[in-house]
């Protein structure tokens, strides 16, 4: 789907009511569920991959990808070792031992290199993250499904020609597939299971043909170059620079795959590190505005822009239990409050909403919030009606804060719960008089003014029957 007003972009919101789409620059420092401009309705997300810059405008980045230390460290010392035990000179019993380990060590970093990248992270993995054993039988698994697949095209000959090629170049194309999933759910037999292979290859839609196309041309782009250095290099030269050079677009490639994974999460309904993407997403994607900073409140916002894509993205249950969880965490943050507020909306979820609302009310009191108070109140009524605060207190407290034209006909239906249920609350008389004097003052209703400060007198006392009076007075 094509931005209205961008045609040449991909839509990441949507106005039901409107039927308009809208893209990341339509919304600029969105931070939460942003309103169509035209009706003001919460926008439907459209997911966040759009918002990612494609993998096929990446491959610059790819094929520098390689260079960073841990990765080059790794490529020439492999190359060398390679070189040294396929020497046919120096060939011995200790090549198939080396060979093994030296394809599970690789097979190790070039996975490792892919699941770093699917988490969102453009930068290279450390030392330690490739030397954890965390993916280590990735090697097997890669192997296994391999002898698995070669030995069921094996079969298939025997029984027919034209399914064994269909077979084979099914393989051929789900090949990115197959890897991903692998990464992703660390099972061969997912990885093999030819449902899961056309879900991904469905998810991620006419752009892993893109990906496909990509990964033939880094295929051939190893067996042209290592073809020209056996061809114009002596031998004990370009079989090291072979296997560096394969080692080295491999990498590249694997980085490129987690890239899909990465841009491609939320179809995959793959769970990245928020925080990371919102940062990529800010720094590296479509949308550039300035990152946030994270210094002295890391946890409390790395906490607050998770919820804020979980949202982004549709996933509301998700947005909602890490939100509610900050809350038990630290039930004076606002920001929170505020995208609770939205989400709930957003799922019309009224009674969450109230129940939310009565206990913001209570935090705002006592930060003295007046604005706050009043303007989530009035979200508040605005999905549930007949929602009255439960504190006597903090209904007097919002009929002094609805104090414009639009807000009387709230504070009249909080009055009259006041008289009807807390008839015995010492600040019944203030509410009274306060209400009468904004019917005076922005209405100019001075006879119903006058007929509610007359009965807020007979609960009143002291100066402020005094000062009641008085009032009542001026208005006849």
């Amino acid at each position: 789907m094509e931005c209205k007003y961008h045609p040449d972009t991909s839509a990441s919101w949507y106005c039901q009511r409107c039927d308009v789409p809208f893209c990341m620059d339509c919304m600029p420092d969105t931070s939460d569920t942003p309103r169509c401009t035209l009706c003001r309705s919460y926008l439907t997300p459209l997911g966040i991959s759009d918002s990612i810059s494609p993998f096929w405008l990446k491959l610059g980045h790819f094929f520098v990808y390689p260079v960073a230390p841990p990765l080059l460290i790794t490529a020439i010392v492999a190359s060398l070792l390679f070189a040294y035990f396929f020497d046919p000179e120096k060939i011995s019993i200790l090549v198939l031992p080396f060979f093994i380990f030296w394809s599970a060590f690789l097979t190790k970093v070039m996975f490792s290199v892919m699941e770093y990248t699917a988490y969102g992270n453009l930068d290279a993995p450390n030392w330690k993250k490739m030397m954890s054993l965390e993916n280590g039988w990735m090697f097997l698994k890669l192997m296994g499904m391999m002898i698995i697949i070669f030995a069921g095209l094996y079969k298939l000959a025997s029984f027919s020609f034209v399914l064994t090629i269909a077979l084979a170049l099914f393989v051929v194309v789900a090949y990115p597939a197959m890897n991903m999933i692998l990464c992703m759910d660390k099972s061969m037999w997912s990885a093999l299971n030819p449902a899961r292979i056309l879900y991904v290859m469905a998810a991620i839609g006419g752009s892993y043909w893109i990906l496909f196309a990509i990964m033939v041309m880094f295929y051939l782009t190893i067996g042209f170059g290592n073809d020209y250095l056996l061809n114009n290099l002596p031998f004990s030269v370009a079989l090291p620079l072979t296997q560096f050079f394969t080692l080295y677009v491999s990498f590249a490639m694997y980085h490129m795959f987690g890239y899909v994974i990465y841009q491609y999460h939320f179809e995959l309904d793959f769970s990245v590190h928020r925080r990371t993407l919102h940062q990529n997403v800010k720094s590296h994607g479509k949308h550039t505005s300035e990152l946030t900073s994270l210094d002295a409140k890391e946890t409390r916002t790395g906490t607050i822009t998770e919820a804020e894509i979980f949202i982004q993205e549709g996933r509301y249950n998700e947005a909602e239990a890490i939100l509610i969880d900050a809350l038990k965490n630290n039930d004076q943050d606002n920001q929170i409050y505020d995208l609770l507020y939205k989400l709930f909306a957003l799922q019309g979820k009224s009674e969450l909403m109230v129940k939310l609302c009565e206990k913001h009310l209570d935090v705002l009191i006592a930060q003295r919030s007046g604005n706050l108070m009043r303007m989530h109140y009035l979200q508040t009524v605005n999905q549930a009606p007949d929602y009255v605060p439960k504190d006597p207190a903090v209904i007097h407290q919002l009929i002094k804060l609805l104090n414009r034209k639009d807000d009387v006909k709230q504070a009249l239906k909080l009055l009259n719960h006041l008289k009807k249920h807390h008839i015995d609350y010492a600040g019944l008389a203030d509410a009274c008089f306060v209400f009468g004097k904004y019917l005076t003052e922005k209405l100019n209703k001075r006879e119903e003014a006058a007929k509610i400060i007359r009965w807020g007198i007979n609960v009143a006392d002291g100066e402020l029957k005094e000062a009641m009076q008085n009032y009542v007075r001026l208005l006849i």
